[in-house]
């Protein structure tokens, strides 16, 4: 899949064209780009703007369109009439679906979009987007309507004015989809985005992150946003599953500067960061309810030489089916897995190269096609447990991976049971990173 885009480049890799590029490479998608405009900012400090040539953004545009099947367009960072322009002529006709990301001013202070050519990216712009994903503040500057709820005193859509009203103007200026992101206003704690599609409307609420803002997730929620809605999911699904890529990469921003952190930078020693990139690529797959077992879904990854599950990083939850998909339900740390990682730790003590493993629903269809993959496919029979390992809780999934990693002379891909009395059958896939777990599974089911 391709992804094209247009916005300013972000000397801190933050946000902008860098960041978008980011997020394309942990979902598996290509990045294409034209550049609008050159920042001058770190994470501290906006120092100064120097857009492109119109010439030079159309002539971006224009190559890679013609070079590329482009599946997806996101527009970040126009700042004034002239790459408004220019954009709107390239972008016309095109069918892509088209995500903006109406970005006012950076988090470092600067200004990305000219007050004086609001009035031209309404005209312009607007009414390119298949779904356009303003903050609180942006959906005011470009509606016109006071959003209360963007600073925490009113329910999202709730009364005169508000999100809701905001959405329906921007629909009004030609934008077929809003989604305003970041309110508040709920429950304690909590964030939501308002999304309106025509005459349906929705709330997605999740708890809010604390801490220092970070640079750049914004830019990945409208990344993501984009890509999710190029596989074909809805509006309200894309911008569910853009919430939660955007929330992980904010969990794991890290002060790599000296100001703000950057959103998706990793965290502790990286570990947590790649453990997201692979839930979100799980996520991310078609079918991906079919490969979730009924006792649901985890996913870990350990530090080198682990000693013990607080060493593994994994989900405080699970990955559950919702509907045709799956959602994350937890937060993603150390020792946040019991199962999984004793299963990954017990086949790490023979194979040190295995750092990562997940678990998904038995079937013998899948079974097969791991095998016909070139796959090393293990089983074990749970049936043949000792009976300290049957009587101590959680110590049956390490004592089966462990016994069948110990016949193995090369490191399993896959090591499976059968099931038990009262217990249900299970796979678990096994890498040496979460990108190399998910890429063994991808088609599968």
């Amino acid at each position: 899949m391709n992804l094209l885009s247009i916005g300013g480049s972000d000397p801190s890799s933050g946000a902008g064209i860098q960041g978008d590029i980011k997020t394309a490479h942990l979902l598996g998608c290509h990045c294409l780009t034209a550049v609008t405009a050159v920042t001058v900012q770190n994470t501290a400090r906006y120092s100064a703007t120097a857009p492109v040539a119109r010439g030079a953004i159309t002539g971006q545009i224009e190559s890679v369109m013609s070079d590329f099947e482009v599946d997806a367009i996101k527009i970040g960072m126009v700042y004034g009439p002239r790459a408004i322009s220019a954009v709107h002529d390239a972008l016309r006709s095109v069918k892509a679906p088209i995500v903006v990301d109406p970005v006012v001013e950076s988090t470092t202070g600067g200004t990305l979009l000219k007050k004086s050519a609001m009035g031209d990216f309404r005209k312009k712009i607007v009414p390119l987007a298949h779904v356009i994903t303003p903050n609180a503040s942006e959906a005011e500057a470009i509606s016109g309507v006071g959003i209360p709820e963007g600073r925490g005193t009113r329910k999202a859509g709730a009364g005169r004015g508000g999100a809701g009203e905001a959405a329906a103007e921007i629909l009004r200026m030609g934008a077929k989809s809003v989604v305003i992101t970041g309110l508040r206003g709920g429950r304690p704690g909590a964030v939501s985005d308002y999304v309106r599609t025509g005459s349906t409307e929705g709330r997605i609420s999740r708890s809010r992150v604390r801490g220092a803002e970070s640079h750049g997730g914004g830019c990945a929620f409208s990344a993501a946003l984009a890509i999710a809605v190029a596989r074909g999911d809805g509006v309200e699904r894309s911008a569910r599953f853009a919430g939660d890529f955007a929330r992980r990469l904010i969990i794991g921003a890290r002060a790599i500067g000296g100001g703000a952190r950057i959103a998706g930078a990793g965290g502790r020693g990286g570990i947590i960061g790649d453990l997201m990139g692979g839930i979100t690529e799980f996520v991310g797959m078609g079918n991906v309810c079919d490969a979730i077992p009924e006792c649901q879904t985890n996913f870990v990854y350990s530090k080198k030489g682990p000693k013990s599950t607080m060493d593994v990083a994994g989900l405080y939850g699970r990955i559950v089916r919702a509907g045709a998909g799956a959602v994350v339900a937890g937060e993603v740390g150390f020792g946040g897995s019991r199962h999984v990682a004793a299963a990954v730790l017990a086949v790490n003590k023979r194979f040190p190269e295995i750092r990562s493993g997940i678990n998904v629903r038995y079937s013998t269809g899948a079974i097969g096609r791991l095998r016909e993959a070139g796959l090393t496919v293990l089983e074990y029979d749970r049936g043949r447990e000792p009976k300290p390992v049957r009587e101590e809780e959680g110590a049956s999934v390490a004592w089966g991976a462990g016994s069948a990693a110990s016949r193995a002379r090369s490191a399993p891909d896959v090591i499976f049971h059968r099931g038990d009395v009262g217990k249900e059958p299970m796979t678990l896939v096994f890498g040496r990173d979460p990108l190399e777990v998910v890429g063994k599974i991808a088609g599968v089911f």
